[in-house]
């Protein structure tokens, strides 16, 4: 024979089901018919609060080796009853604010411009927008000036450095000839200067492409 519990735990279960159906409805519902499926639903979760408040106290009545799953059994109705509250709070949410841009959709098609200030004419403001607009270019085009000429005195210390690195190369030479170094050290000393250039050119490059990369990012 089924307990009180079992009883009523199987009646919250049907009112859960009967609840969630009612919140599948409540977004297609029309406006008249809002305000009493609402009432339907309050209805309900009624009904469900007052269950579970006897099924707490049946729960505590229950025996030690069974208390445990029954009240595991009740969390979870109580668990499923928020969820569903909190989905009617969201609905209820989203049809406020689909009621007030449909409003506010209404009241804009029913204006009459005629009526208002300056004869009916809409002060658009776009000379200030062209104005805003030319001052953003502004900036932008003293911004992309400013990087170009941080470009090109990055490429003249890039070009000094290397006229200084072939001098020193020559010099390290003449003095490397004079002191009379291996053959070994002194293509060591050639690969080095090599890898100077190297490094100069892909500098160069890098810079190139930075300067590139901002001149078509700003314009």
């Amino acid at each position: 024979m089924m307990s009180t519990l079992e009883r009523l735990c199987h009646d919250t279960d049907s009112q859960l089901r009967d609840l969630e159906s009612r919140l599948s409805q409540y977004e297609q519902v029309g406006e008249d018919f809002v305000m009493n499926l609402e009432a339907d639903i309050q209805d309900v979760s009624g009904k469900i609060t007052a269950t579970l408040q006897r099924l707490d106290i049946l729960v505590d009545k229950e025996p030690f080796s069974r208390r445990q799953n029954s009240k595991l059994r009740v969390d979870q109705i109580r668990y499923d009853f928020q969820h569903l509250k909190s989905a009617l709070r969201q609905l209820q949410t989203r049809r406020a604010q689909r009621l007030q841009e449909e409003n506010q959709r209404r009241e804009l098609l029913a204006t009459d411009f005629s009526k208002l200030p300056n004869g009916g004419h809409t002060a658009i403001q776009i000379q200030d927008s062209e104005l805003r607009h030319h001052s953003l270019m502004k900036n932008v085009n003293k911004s992309v000036d400013n990087l170009l000429d941080n470009g090109m005195e990055i490429l003249n210390n890039l070009r000094v450095q290397g006229s200084s690195l072939k001098n020193i190369k020559s010099r390290v030479l003449d003095i490397g000839t004079k002191l009379g170094l291996s053959t070994t050290v002194m293509k060591m000393i050639e690969r080095r200067g090599v890898q100077d250039q190297y490094f100069l050119y892909a500098g160069i490059v890098v810079s190139l492409l930075i300067m590139f990369a901002l001149y078509w990012y700003f314009v």
